[in-house]
């Protein structure tokens, strides 16, 4: 791939990497039909971002800005005008990308109380007093996700901010477990089914059934829901988060690799990190798409230590993308329609030629122009023979890598 260093975001075309995954057969490399789109130029790294936070000031874009976002993202989450004056000039730029129209699936605006008349008062979550729910982070007010007429409302919004927007999807978010999670809210909501408190299993079930109304609603549109959160997440025995890709094509982890504010030097055991990256593997075995994302957000650590962590979690994604999952590692906790880039998010080792594989105690995985290799041991320092010259992601060339524990790094010829 050419070296993309020095070069401003609107000359960059999207290059994007990755492949399949770990089991023993190689999953298709396109997915078909409505659902996520085929990787983008033939590449593998598929980058996303949400831009819909930040206040008003942060959402006044230019066209030039918009351009670059197209340009260099694959997937783009936001406010139903953000983008809207500059479709034409983004799709210019890059026909393949996707814009989706935020939407939040679980609760009501802070300022549409149920005294307010914004919806009926039955519509709301409540406690075991009757009261109502909110969220305590901003206030906004939880509702009843298994009433029909607040679902069936959620699957009208979204026809309608895509009607206006312009937009080819929808992202509804807060379909995860968190609003039944202690601490997270302002009093614990009870499960109208069953007058005891909500369970993660059964609110999943609920949000679940809620993500596939708005997806039957918009068929012929990508819909995805926040809530997948990482590898745990998805396959616990109890209330695992990969009910929700039943009946969307593609869902949030945004806890995938590391929590946002963890300490730099905290990671995952080995066994999490492997959920993590089968996480990719089986929900591209389904046709469904996962948007990874990895913050480091407030935490103290050098700029060596961020791009540390940004080459291991790029790596473990190129270990279990199909191509049509979705990249994001945010360390700005950047908010609003202007996207920051980076020379990494942009690496092109070519298509797999298998799935990743542990091989002298590192996992790795082929491409035909590459190599993706992480030493996920929390104590081990390993050395891996890359079989001929490559180009780490810093831009040194080397026949060999010696893999600190929590390191990884992608090379291409």
């Amino acid at each position: 791939m050419a070296d993309t260093k020095g070069m401003t975001g609107s000359q960059r075309f999207l290059r994007r990497v990755l492949g399949t995954t770990l089991a023993a057969a190689v999953v298709p490399l396109f997915v078909t039909g409505v659902g996520p789109a085929s990787a983008t130029n033939g590449t593998y790294l598929k980058r996303w971002a949400a831009t819909m936070d930040g206040g008003a000031a942060a959402q006044t874009i230019t066209q030039d800005q918009a351009v670059a976002d197209a340009q260099t993202l694959d997937l783009i989450v936001a406010r139903k005008t953000t983008f809207t004056p500059y479709l034409a000039a983004m799709r210019a730029a890059n026909p393949s990308v996707r814009l989706l129209v935020y939407l939040n699936g679980a609760y009501a605006q802070q300022n549409q109380s149920p005294s307010s008349g914004a919806y009926p008062s039955s519509w709301y979550a409540r406690d075991a007093n009757g009261q109502p729910v909110t969220s305590k982070s901003d206030g906004n007010w939880l509702m009843d996700v298994s009433n029909q007429a607040w679902v069936q409302d959620r699957a009208q919004t979204c026809t309608s901010f895509l009607a206006s927007s312009g937009y080819d999807g929808c992202y509804v978010d807060m379909l995860g477990s968190s609003s039944v999670s202690a601490g997270y809210v302002s009093s614990v909501p009870i499960n109208p089914a069953t007058n005891k408190p909500w369970t993660a299993t059964d609110w999943l079930a609920a949000t679940s059934n809620l993500g596939a109304a708005v997806k039957n609603a918009n068929s012929t549109h990508m819909v995805v829901g926040n809530g997948l959160q990482n590898g745990r997440q998805y396959y616990a025995t109890s209330g695992a988060s990969s009910v929700l890709l039943n009946g969307l094509d593609g869902g949030n982890a945004q806890g995938w690799i590391r929590g946002a504010g963890d300490p730099i030097n905290s990671f995952e055991s080995v066994t999490n990190w492997k959920q993590d990256v089968n996480m990719l593997v089986d929900a591209g075995n389904k046709g469904k798409s996962v948007m990874t994302m990895t913050k480091v957000w407030g935490v103290t650590a050098t700029q060596d230590q961020i791009d540390a962590v940004h080459r291991f979690a790029l790596a473990s994604f190129m270990l279990g993308t199909n191509g049509n999952q979705y990249f994001d590692f945010d360390a700005n906790q950047t908010d609003g329609a202007a996207v920051p880039d980076h020379p990494y998010d942009h690496v092109d080792p070519g298509q797999p030629t298998g799935p990743y594989a542990l091989k002298s105690r590192v996992y790795v995985r082929y491409f035909t122009n590459g190599i993706a290799v992480v030493n996920p041991s929390k104590t081990a320092t390993y050395t891996f023979n890359l079989g001929g010259t490559y180009k780490n992601l810093q831009g040194q060339y080397m026949s060999s890598v010696t893999l600190a524990p929590d390191t990884g790094d992608v090379f291409t010829r």
